[in-house]
C-alpha cells in the first residue's frame, strides 16, 4: 500500500507540474520526501538563495545523517560563508561561522579553526587551498558540480532522483476511467448524461421528465456457481458534457474529456468491454493570435544592420541569452534580480543588458579565410554556464562565458565543424559534427579524438545525447537520423526521414535539427517539411505533422517547452506555431503582425529558443538580427486552445475563428 501512496503522490505531483504549480509542487516534493528536484535545487543554488537551498534539503535529509549529508550542508555553507567575505561582510560571515558551521566542529576541529582563521585575512584567496576561487558566482556551479556526484552517492537520495516515466495528464486519465466506471454503475444510466457539473460526488444520471428509472443490476449472492446471472454492461456513447462544467475543472480544460491525450483518439472507451463509440471524437481548435496585446514581448537588438542571428540559446540557469550573429560574433544578455524580478530569470517584462566583461573582450569565433555565408554556425553551453563552445566555419573555441577569455580551440579545418553536443555525464567531452557527414568524439582536456563515427552521407545538423538509454541520436543533411550507442560508439540503427517528392526545402529552411523529449526516450525532428516525433527505443515514428492551411510555410525551427509539453516552431512567412507535443496537434498561431512590424522589409525567424524552467516562454532569432522573448500575457499565463461559444455551431462546425479568452475544444455531434 505504501508504494500506491507514493504513486499516487507522484501522479499528483506530475499534476501540479503540468499545471504549472511550482510552489504547490516543491511543497509536495519536500513535505512526501518522494522526489527530489534536482533541477529546482541547482536553480536555488546558481541563484545564491542559500535559506531556500537548505529548506527544500532538509524535506529529505539532516545534517547528521550520514557522512554524504554532512558533506553536502557542509560546501552549502561553506560557500555561504565565503560569499560573505568576497563581499567584505564580516559580521554576516561571523553570523554564518557561529550559527551555521559550528555543527561541523564536532566532525573536525581542525577544520571550523581553519575557517575561523579566514576572518582575519584582508582577503580569503590569501588562504593556498582557497587561492584558485575567483568569481563566487562562478563558483556556485562548480560546487553544484560536486553536489550532483555527492546526492548520486548518498544513500538517503535512493529512488528519488528520477521521475516515474508515464504518459501525460495520468490523473486526467484516472477521473475519466472513474467517471466511465460511476456512469457504468449508474441506476439510470443514460446514453447521454449532461449532468457532469463536479467532481465532489459521485456521478448519477438524472431522471427526465416523464421516464422511469432503469431497474438495479442485480448480481449474484457471494458463492453463486451460475456466471450467466451477470447483467451483460451495455455500451454507451461518450458524455456529452456542459462549458461550465470544462470551465471548472482544471483552468478549462476538461478532465474527462482528454482520454485521447493518453493517445487514444476514439472516443471515451467502455471500461468493461473496451468498446469505442463511433461518435466523431472532440477536436481541438487552435487559438489564432492576430494582435500583440495578447501576449507579451521584449525585443533585443543582438547585431548590426545587416547581420541575422544565426543561433539562439538559453543559459541553463535561465537567467540569460546566447546569440550567435552571422558575423561569428556572440552576445550574452542578462536579466538583473531586483525586487520585481527577484529570481532574475528571463522575463518578457524587461529589458536584459547586454554583459560586457570589464576587460572589454569580445566573444568572437576563429573566422580567419571563413565564407561566412557557407559556414554552419554552431553553439553549445557547459551545464553550469560557465564556458560556452563555438565554431563559425574556423576551429571550435572554448570560452569563459564572465570573461569571454578563450580558453582553448580545437579542432583544425578541414573538416569543418557544424554541430556540437557535450556529453551529459561529463562536459570534457563533447561531440562535434562535421560537414565530411563524421561526428568526432573528442576530450577537450586530453585534447585528443577519441572516435570517429561514420554514418551520414552529407553533413551532420543535429546531435542529442539520451543518458537514459546510453545512445547519441545524430541528424543529417541526408535526411537520416543515425542512432549510435554511448558505450561502443557503434550505429545501432539508421533510418531516412520520410518525404515525398513535393517536399522539398527552400533556401529560408533551416536545417534538420533533433531534441530529446524530457523522459530521454522520444525525440523531435524538424525539417523544412514536416515536424516529427520518434521513439528512440523502438525507433518508430509516433506522430507527424506537415506545414497546412494557415500554417502552410516552411519550417525553420522547432523546439520542445522546457517540460516536453509543447513544441515552438517558426515559418518562412513570419508566422510561429505552438504544438501540443504528444499529437503535435496546433495549438495556437502567433501572426507575424503580433512581433513584427512588417514594414516591407521581409523579416522571419531563423532559430527557435524555449526557456529551459518557464514551459510557456520562448525567444526567436531573427533574419534581422534581433531577438524576440515571447510570452502568454497574465493571468491565462498559457498559450489555450479555443473553444467557440455553443451558439456558433452550425452543422456540428465552429462558425467563426474565436479569439475568447475561454479556453476549451470544439465537439461535433
Amino acid at each position: 500500500m505504501a508504494s500506491l501512496n507514493k504513486h499516487l503522490v507522484m501522479i499528483v505531483l506530475q499534476f501540479l507540474r503540468e499545471e504549472n504549480f511550482k510552489e504547490a509542487a516543491r511543497s509536495l516534493e519536500k513535505e512526501s520526501g518522494f522526489y527530489f528536484n534536482m533541477r529546482y535545487f541547482e536553480e536555488k543554488v546558481l541563484a545564491g538563495e542559500w535559506d531556500e537551498v537548505e529548506k527544500y534539503l532538509s524535506g529529505f535529509t539532516n545534517v547528521e545523517d550520514n557522512r554524504f549529508s554532512v558533506k553536502i550542508y557542509y560546501e552549502l555553507r561553506k560557500h555561504k560563508y565565503l560569499e560573505a567575505l568576497d563581499r567584505k561582510d564580516k559580521i554576516e560571515a561571523l553570523h554564518i561561522l557561529e550559527n551555521e558551521l559550528k555543527v561541523f566542529s564536532r566532525v573536525k576541529n581542525d577544520l571550523y579553526r581553519d575557517m575561523t582563521l579566514l576572518l582575519s585575512l584582508d582577503n580569503f584567496r590569501e588562504n593556498e587551498q582557497l587561492s584558485k576561487y575567483d568569481n563566487m558566482v562562478e563558483a556556485r556551479g562548480t560546487m553544484m558540480m560536486e553536489l550532483k556526484k555527492i546526492i548520486g552517492a548518498n544513500p538517503v537520495f535512493n529512488g528519488k532522483l528520477e521521475f516515474p516515466s508515464s504518459r501525460s495528464a495520468r490523473l486526467r486519465t484516472l477521473v475519466n476511467q472513474s467517471l466511465n466506471w460511476q456512469h457504468h454503475l449508474c441506476g439510470n444510466n443514460r446514453p447521454y448524461p449532461d449532468n457532469i457539473k463536479t467532481l465532489y460526488t459521485d456521478h448519477t444520471c438524472e431522471l427526465s421528465k416523464g421516464s422511469l428509472a432503469t431497474l438495479p443490476v442485480n448480481f449474484p449472492a457471494a458463492g453463486s456457481a451460475n456466471p450467466t446471472s451477470f447483467t451483460r454492461p451495455g455500451v454507451y456513447t461518450p458524455f456529452r458534457v456542459p462549458a461550465s462544467a470544462i470551465s471548472n475543472q482544471g483552468q478549462g480544460q476538461g478532465l474527462f474529456l482528454n482520454v485521447d491525450a493518453v493517445g487514444k483518439n476514439k472516443g471515451i472507451l467502455n471500461p468493461v468491454d473496451d468498446a469505442v463509440n463511433k461518435t466523431t471524437p472532440w477536436q481541438l481548435t487552435a487559438e489564432k493570435i492576430d494582435h500583440p496585446v495578447r501576449c507579451r514581448l521584449v525585443t533585443l537588438n543582438a547585431s548590426d544592420a545587416g547581420d541575422k542571428v544565426s543561433q539562439l540559446l538559453y543559459t541553463n540557469a535561465g537567467t540569460g541569452i546566447l546569440v550567435l550573429g552571422s558575423s561569428g560574433f556572440q552576445m550574452l544578455y542578462k536579466w538583473v534580480r531586483h525586487e520585481n524580478n527577484p529570481s532574475g530569470k528571463a522575463t518578457a517584462k524587461e529589458l536584459p543588458h547586454l554583459w560586457k566583461p570589464s576587460s572589454g573582450l569580445l566573444m568572437a569565433n576563429d573566422i580567419a579565410g571563413v565564407d561566412l555565408q557557407k559556414s554552419s554556425p554552431c553553439i553549445a553551453l557547459t551545464k553550469n554556464d560557465s564556458y560556452v563552445m563555438s565554431a563559425f566555419g574556423g576551429k571550435v573555441s572554448v570560452f569563459n562565458a564572465l570573461t569571454y577569455e578563450v580558453m582553448t580551440t580545437f579542432m583544425s579545418t578541414p573538416p569543418v565543424p557544424t554541430f556540437l553536443a557535450f556529453f551529459p555525464p561529463d562536459n570534457n567531452y563533447v561531440a562535434v559534427g562535421m560537414d565530411d557527414s563524421t561526428i568526432h568524439i573528442y576530450n577537450v582536456r586530453g585534447d585528443e579524438v577519441k572516435c570517429i563515427l561514420k554514418g551520414h552521407q552529407d553533413r551532420v545538423t543535429g546531435l542529442a545525447f539520451s543518458t537514459k538509454l546510453n545512445i547519441l541520436i545524430s541528424s543529417g543533411a541526408d535526411a537520416h537520423i543515425c542512432i549510435w550507442s554511448t558505450d561502443t560508439w557503434e550505429k545501432k540503427n539508421s533510418f531516412p526521414l520520410q518525404l515525398t517528392t513535393s517536399e522539398s526545402c527552400s533556401a529560408c529552411t533551416g536545417d534538420t535539427r533533433v531534441q530529446l523529449h524530457r523522459d530521454e526516450i522520444q525525440f523531435l525532428v524538424s525539417h523544412g517539411t514536416q515536424l516529427a516525433l520518434y521513439d528512440a527505443e523502438n525507433v518508430d515514428r509516433v506522430q507527424r505533422w506537415i506545414p497546412q492551411d494557415a500554417l502552410s510555410a516552411q519550417i525553420t525551427s522547432a523546439a520542445f517547452s522546457c517540460n516536453s509539453m509543447l513544441v515552438y516552431a517558426s515559418f518562412c512567412d513570419g508566422s510561429i506555431g505552438i504544438f501540443d507535443a504528444e499529437r503535435l496537434s496546433l495549438r495556437c498561431h502567433l501572426n507575424p503582425s503580433v512581433y513584427l512590424s512588417l514594414k516591407g522589409q521581409v523579416v522571419y525567424p531563423v532559430v527557435v529558443a524555449a526557456h529551459p524552467q518557464d514551459p510557456y516562454q520562448f525567444a526567436v532569432g531573427l533574419t534581422d538580427g534581433s531577438v524576440k522573448v515571447i510570452e502568454p500575457f497574465e493571468p491565462e499565463g498559457k498559450w489555450e486552445v479555443f473553444k467557440p461559444p455553443e451558439e456558433g455551431f452550425a452543422n456540428g462546425r465552429s462558425a467563426s475563428t474565436s479569439t475568447s479568452h475561454h479556453a476549451a475544444e470544439q465537439v461535433q455531434r
